[in-house]
């Protein structure tokens, strides 16, 4: 399998990940989330790709915050906008959540 197909079976994998466990770590007290942040993704022809340059712009955004916020997997309520303008080839897409991370006494509590 070529390097191009790897990084879009990666990116698709990515996008897929449901966000129902964030949710639910959240409400028990796991994990501590921040507001929405949106990151704008570079365009791209193939639609998962520039899908998969949101994830990772909102990603650099999110770990502004501290590294344990940058990771898409963890996030709140989740989303990816996409548009193509009539006139181009390109979609431009936009990934928005609210990054969360774990709290100490939720990975204090798997540390064995």
């Amino acid at each position: 399998m070529g390097r191009s197909a790897q990084f879009l079976l990666a990116g698709m994998a990515l996008l897929s990940t449901p966000t129902v466990p964030a949710a639910a770590a959240e409400a028990r007290g796991e994990m501590r989330c921040a507001k929405t942040v949106a990151g704008k993704g570079t365009p791209h022809r193939i639609k998962t790709i520039a899908q998969f340059n949101a994830v990772r712009a909102w990603t650099e955004l999110s770990r502004k915050r501290g590294p344990d916020y940058g990771h898409w997997h963890n996030a709140r309520r989740t989303r990816i906008e996409c548009n193509k303008p009539e006139r181009s080839d390109y979609y431009f897409c936009t990934a928005k959540a609210a990054p969360c991370r774990p709290t100490k006494t939720a990975t204090a509590g798997k540390r064995k």
